[in-house]
């Protein structure tokens, strides 16, 4: 739950690296009560928000930062869990309460085009989205990139492929895995991309991040930036790339005696 007192909120769902994921109603409650917490003494439940007067709106005024980047690989009813399907429920929130509900995606990622930055930006009103402009980069995207965006929109069967595969992969991959390490726990829905794995230990999830890295096919460690020394994190990939990884990982293993 957000602080008291807080103007600005980030959420990330689905969550990097846990895979922790709210479902749109749990992500559309999880703000209700951020805002409700943020109300500044006026001992009102959110459905005596109308009644709230003209001199304590500013007093409400609030930024929600949602990034869905990785939400998209939640297949093809993912705008149904997405709040840009909730285009009145975020007008609500900023004309009752002033809270503006900004809705990010990333699309460098569900199409494989890290060298081509393409992104957007869902905002509660147009006069938000007006002064975003204002702050925009001129030509933010050359014409290389927006020729990119209009074949990628069209094949409907790369992202179909897409949702199909990754469930496979997935799956595959934590079955393999749980096989030839037992004791590992794994975290994550199953549709996400990569999988956030506790080794239960430090020295074996070490040993992973060296050999995967040696083999080419490096994984994040915990470690560095998480402060999660015993957990690793690695990409959902082809059986051919991830049999590479499998065997890594069987080095460690020995290595550790695990």
């Amino acid at each position: 739950m957000a602080n008291p007192g807080w103007r600005m909120l980030a959420v990330i769902n689905p969550c990097n690296p846990t895979g922790a994921y709210m479902g749109i109603e749990e992500l559309k409650a999880y703000i209700y009560r951020s805002v409700e917490a943020n109300l500044p003494s006026l001992d009102r439940t959110l459905e005596d928000a109308s009644e709230i007067s003209e001199q304590h709106h500013d007093d409400l005024s609030c930024c929600v930062l949602v990034d869905e980047s990785m939400q998209l690989w939640r297949g093809s009813c993912w705008r149904e869990d997405s709040l840009v399907s909730q285009e009145a429920w975020v007008r609500h929130m900023y004309d009752s309460f002033k809270c503006s509900i900004f809705v990010i995606h990333s699309w460098t990622k569900i199409w494989s085009c890290p060298g081509i930055r393409l992104g957007s930006i869902l905002c509660p009103t147009s006069a938000h989205s007006m002064k975003l402009k204002k702050h925009q980069v001129p030509w933010s995207l050359n014409l290389c990139a927006l020729a990119f965006l209009s074949a990628a929109v069209a094949d409907k069967e790369y992202l179909q492929q897409t949702w199909t595969l990754n469930l496979v992969w997935r799956a595959r991959t934590k079955e393999v895995l749980s096989e030839v390490f037992p004791s590992w726990r794994f975290y994550g829905e199953e549709w996400l991309s990569w999988l956030w794995i506790d080794t239960k230990d430090a020295k074996v999830a070490a040993a992973c991040v060296k050999y995967a890295k040696a083999h080419g096919v490096p994984i994040r460690n915990g470690a560095m930036g998480y402060d999660k020394p015993t957990f690793i994190r690695l990409a959902v990939r082809s059986p051919d790339k991830q049999d590479v990884l499998f065997s890594a990982l069987r080095m460690a293993k020995k290595e550790c005696g695990a």
